[in-house]
């Protein structure tokens, strides 16, 4: 079942770090690996409100995605609709990604 972008949270992504994620670009579906899920809330944030979070993808260099929003599919759900940036990568064989959720 898939949820409402609005209630996914850290923890939702936290059990699918180190896995596959399909995201419907063209020409054709792209893997993507989750590496890493950091929430980046201040400590005066209300508790009631979603903390702030950024996911971290990873792709082959030799298999890029243009900066836009995408429909992810994960393990068991899918899709959501969520925008993905290209970020620096030291690392020259892969290129990595942040989706941002405020």
């Amino acid at each position: 079942m898939t949820p409402e972008l609005i209630e996914v949270n850290s923890l939702f992504f936290e059990p699918f770090i180190d896995k596959a994620f399909l995201v419907n670009s063209l020409p054709a579906p792209l893997p993507i690996i989750l590496r890493a899920v950091q929430e980046s809330a201040p400590p005066y944030w209300p508790k009631e409100w979603r903390k702030p979070f950024l996911l971290i993808f990873e792709t082959p260099r030799s298999r890029l995605m243009q900066e836009g929003i995408y429909e992810v599919y994960g393990e068991g759900f899918g899709p959501l609709s969520f925008y993905i940036n290209p970020i620096i990568t030291v690392d020259r064989a892969i290129q990595h990604y942040q989706a941002a959720f405020n």
